[in-house]
């Protein structure tokens, strides 16, 4: 049996989906797996058992460049004749379900269709254009799908109600984590060799955040929060790479804040080096299920994020008194309101632990053998299929 993996770019695989790539060879699958390789390659999928394609995959869904990597994808499924392709993100999502229709309308074997929908770009809040255009592309190409797997529950809801794919809507608890591992990194770290290396003293209350340095992740909204905090002896460090670096680095100078806000780059020990901060921030504007953040929470810290999709389902309050709570969640767009909360964490330790706590607990839900048990019983709906 062949199965074929596509998405977009080569990173998205690299950081989300060895485990799918795991399971379905253990399955007895051969692995193919489709992407754009030049784009975030870290070099995570070399010595895996798989064959893998470069397929030129533009990021923009209104590239000219789709065409040809759109004839390229439809070259290899029709000389591969693969018995299933689980695809992932827009543009990889809508390029591989199109090239199934076209076998299909070819007379040729048509394979079973996963599309796992890290998080759709319509969803509550959403710019209109959004929806206009990815909303009514996705209602299509449900209906060449066999399965939609959503990772948050408002896009469940959402395509239970709306879409109309050949078998059913499934929901899966985001990628998964290893909670046990993120435990043993949390327990070897070196909490001050780490501070030493990001240049941050041992007195500094530290915040981290992981995430692309792009529009979405929206870094400016937490570097304007501490601008208005105007304490010293705070520090922020950012651990990706992105567009954004530049646009960045110039807000950091214009406030001043070149000792205290570090752009660290991609690191392969920026989960690791969790264990030297004190707050987990994601001020992200869109998100599906936040791999990073379920990894800060498994860590066992406290986290604050932006009240959006999928981060709503994984925060809990912490309660203060029999009417009242601590919510961590914010407005993406209110940097006052990020700040007074990163400062009411700062100055009640209990909330903090108990937030931490929390957290911790949450975090096991999401563990990668649950996951993984989720996902082999949605391949084998698939399989069992006429």
């Amino acid at each position: 049996m062949k199965a074929l993996i596509v998405a977009t770019v080569y990173g998205f695989v690299e950081s989300f989906l060895k485990s799918d790539i795991k399971l379905l060879q253990d399955k007895g699958y051969k692995v193919y797996v489709a992407v754009n390789t030049e784009i975030m390659n870290h070099g995570g999928l070399d010595g895996l058992d798989i064959e893998l394609v470069d397929i030129p995959f533009a990021r923009s869904p209104f590239s000219s460049e789709n065409k040809r990597a759109f004839d390229l994808l439809y070259n290899l499924m029709e000389n591969e004749a693969f018995d299933l392709v689980h695809c992932h993100t827009p543009v990889g999502g809508v390029e591989a379900r199109k090239a199934v229709d076209k076998l299909a309308a070819n007379g040729k074997k048509r394979p079973k269709v996963i599309y796992t929908a890290h998080g759709f770009h319509f969803y509550k809040g959403a710019p209109v254009g959004n929806w206009l255009t990815f909303y009514n592309v996705e209602k299509k190409y449900a209906k060449s799908t066999d399965v939609i797997v959503t990772i948050n529950h408002e896009d469940y809801i959402l395509a239970s109600e709306k879409f109309k794919p050949r078998l059913n809507v499934r929901y899966c608890p985001g990628v998964g984590i290893d909670t046990e591992e993120i435990a043993k990194l949390s327990g070897n770290a070196d909490r001050a060799a780490i501070r030493k290396g990001l240049g941050v003293p041992d007195s500094a209350y530290l915040i981290m955040s992981i995430g692309e340095l792009n529009d979405n992740k929206n870094h400016e909204a937490v570097i304007k929060a501490l601008h208005l905090y105007n304490d010293k002896n705070i520090y922020y460090v950012i651990y990706g790479e992105g567009p954004k670096r530049k646009a960045l680095e110039t807000m950091i100078k214009s406030f001043g804040m070149e000792e205290n806000v570090k752009l660290a780059g991609f690191s392969e020990d920026a989960v690791k080096n969790l264990a030297a901060a004190d707050l987990f921030i994601l001020p992200s504007k869109r998100e599906g299920l936040c791999v990073s953040l379920l990894e800060a929470m498994a860590m066992g810290l406290p986290c604050l994020t932006s009240e959006i999709r999928g981060n709503v389902d994984l925060m809990q309050p912490v309660k203060l008194t029999r009417e009242d709570n601590f919510v961590p969640l914010f407005k993406p767009n209110d940097p006052a309101e990020i700040s007074g909360k990163i400062k009411f964490l700062r100055e009640n330790k209990a909330v903090s632990e108990k937030l931490a706590d929390l957290n911790k607990g949450r975090a096991k839900d999401f563990d990668q053998k649950k996951v993984t048990a989720r996902m082999s019983e949605i391949y084998d709906s698939v399989e069992k299929m006429a």
